[in-house]
């Protein structure tokens, strides 16, 4: 059977070949510019875990009691400084790999349309030696010469257009071939960049995790209370802190006025050291046995300091 498909003229193989370049161009040009930016948000994310890495490590080094815990943010901090170098390499990657590589076809389209209007450019000479040859017919009919030279050229700029056309077919054919191959590398490319940074991510994140959870947070509590208990000599703080643990017992009143005991008393006109004579020594029983009545009114509404020195102004007030 015949083959009833006829080839499509010169003018609408041109107009096939001009849509689909550009609009090839278009499209390329639109996946140009989402894999930028989506390189420049992944560079946004590379810089932001340099911050935090950065962030991470001052506050470690801020840290003096949770020894566990500081241990590993630490570790976590240099786990997203890793992270940031592949980062680092993602990006650099995906900008020569696939936005390098789609940028290139911005000029690969130029090209093909200059070269059809190199096809334009031979149909207009076509027409042109086409109106001459018409013009020495109408005007030199009889001049062959004239005719044939017309005729020659008229058939030259044909084949020219016709050669014009053909090489288009071709290279378009070709550019056609090139790019259905780089868009599979491109994206191949791409895949590969994204699984080997998200297979490092899962590894380092993995082992972090893993890190993390092991933190002792009942070994950072208690070492947060060894602080709170540890003296401190510059500032005096472990002083106080024990002071207000301490309780006064009556026990201690005893020792004050034990017959071992000796204490100067400032502050108070005419106050003596007690002395060891028999005395004294039953003076000082009859105190304690007053301290002892004297005990409930303490708890009421004095201190030790006042309920010592009412004491001691008694004792001295006392003739012997």
């Amino acid at each position: 059977m015949p083959d009833l498909k006829s080839k499509p003229s010169w003018e609408q193989e041109t107009h096939l070949i001009q849509t689909r370049i550009i609009s090839v161009e278009h499209r390329i040009s639109e996946l140009c510019s989402a894999f930028a930016q989506y390189s420049k948000k992944l560079a946004k994310i590379r810089d932001g875990g340099d911050e935090l890495s950065t962030t991470l490590t001052k506050y470690t080094e801020s840290e003096e009691i949770s020894k566990s815990q500081c241990l590993e943010l630490q570790n976590f901090s240099e786990a997203m400084q890793v992270l940031s170098d592949y980062g680092e390499n993602r990006v650099t990657a995906i900008d020569h790999k696939v936005v390098g590589e789609f940028s290139k076809y911005g000029y690969i389209c130029k090209q093909l349309k200059e070269e059809i209007k190199q096809i334009y450019n031979a149909k207009d000479r076509e027409t042109s030696k086409k109106r001459q040859l018409d013009r020495i017919r109408e005007r030199n009919p009889k001049n062959r010469q004239q005719i044939v030279q017309a005729e020659t050229e008229l058939i030259r700029a044909t084949a020219d257009l016709t050669k014009t056309v053909h090489l288009l077919e071709e290279k378009v054919i070709q550019f056609e071939k090139q790019k259905l191959h780089d868009i599979k590398e491109i994206f191949l490319d791409f895949i590969v960049t994204e699984i080997g940074y998200h297979s490092k991510a899962l590894q380092i994140l993995s082992k972090t995790y893993e890190g993390v959870s092991n933190i002792d947070e009942g070994s950072d509590l208690q070492s947060f209370k060894d602080y709170l208990l540890q003296p401190d000599p510059a500032s005096g703080r472990g002083d106080q802190k024990s002071a207000l643990l301490r309780v006064p017992s009556l026990s201690s009143l005893g020792t004050i006025f034990s017959v071992g005991h000796r204490r100067n008393t400032p502050g108070i006109p005419g106050a003596r050291k007690l002395s060891r004579s028999e005395d004294n020594l039953d003076s000082m029983k009859a105190d304690l046995s007053d301290t002892e009545d004297t005990h409930s009114d303490f708890n009421k509404s004095e201190s030790l300091s006042e309920f010592v020195v009412k004491s001691t102004d008694d004792r001295i007030k006392r003739p012997h």
